[in-house]
């Protein structure tokens, strides 16, 4: 199951690379998310690797996005563990400034640009 949320970037910690078991490197970011709802502030907090983590790497503290991420959890030696794993990032863009036309010059009949 994936949830969908808009929310603000609250904290983001600089970007690492790990090296895993298998001695594999990978990017490793954490990231904590704040959402107002109900004058209430409720915090998602995601250790991103891989691929979301260049989703990041633009984003600076109090941007908005919004964030897909699923519920994970899963057993070791007979206790469960919980977490959220950020599927995608989605950054507003920035607006472009419109750009300026030349202006063009019309020239009128029998009127030339010399000086004498």
């Amino acid at each position: 199951m994936i949830y969908k949320e808009k929310v603000k970037i609250a904290r983001l910690w600089d970007q690492e690379t790990r090296t895993s078991r298998a001695g594999t490197e990978y990017p490793y970011r954490q990231v904590l998310f704040e959402k107002q709802e109900n004058g209430y502030t409720d915090a998602l907090y995601f250790e991103v690797i891989g691929q979301v983590t260049d989703d990041l790497f633009k984003a600076k503290v109090g941007d908005e996005a919004e964030i897909e991420f699923r519920p994970d959890c899963h057993e070791y030696n007979g206790r469960w563990y919980s977490r959220l794993r950020l599927v995608s990032v989605s950054l507003p863009k920035p607006k472009e400034q419109p750009k300026a036309q030349p202006v063009q010059q019309t020239k009128e009949e029998g009127f030339d640009d010399l000086p004498f």
